[in-house]
């Protein structure tokens, strides 16, 4: 099974499916409780280790708000007030707690990959993307 964890700026989401993108089960947990004093990306893993638990995980996927290299998964850019989340090493966090490879991108870009591979972009050559929050 692959993780998949959409981190925001109110809840990170998560879930678990086959690599067809057939999710098996899902949940969320919100990220800002105590007012940001916890990092997100501290907050994040513990919520997706708890729900992951003794499944087998394959690789982990992340969407994330802000701006992402995704060369090595650390939050570079961040709009607004987002207290403990620039230079957030979601990457390298992901990795070591699971031990299998992950895979960190903006949270649109995300999004517009899954439109294109599953969604309503499907099959199509050129589309626009448009996300709110």
């Amino acid at each position: 099974m692959l993780l998949c964890v959409d981190i925001g700026g109110t809840a990170v989401k998560y879930g678990l499916c086959g690599r067809d993108g057939v999710i098996a089960r899902k949940g969320q947990a919100p990220v800002a409780e105590d007012a940001y004093r916890t990092p997100v990306l501290e907050t994040a893993l513990k919520a997706a280790k708890a729900f992951a638990g003794a499944e087998a995980v394959e690789g982990v996927a992340v969407s994330a708000t802000g701006q992402i290299d995704t060369a090595t998964g650390e939050v570079i850019g961040v709009v607004g007030s987002f207290p403990n989340y620039l230079g957030s090493q979601i990457g390298q966090a992901f990795r070591e707690a699971f031990g299998v490879k992950t895979t960190v991108l903006n949270d649109a870009n995300a999004a517009a990959l899954g439109e294109a591979w599953l969604g309503a972009a499907r099959g199509v050559r050129d589309f626009v993307m448009v996300t709110l929050g």
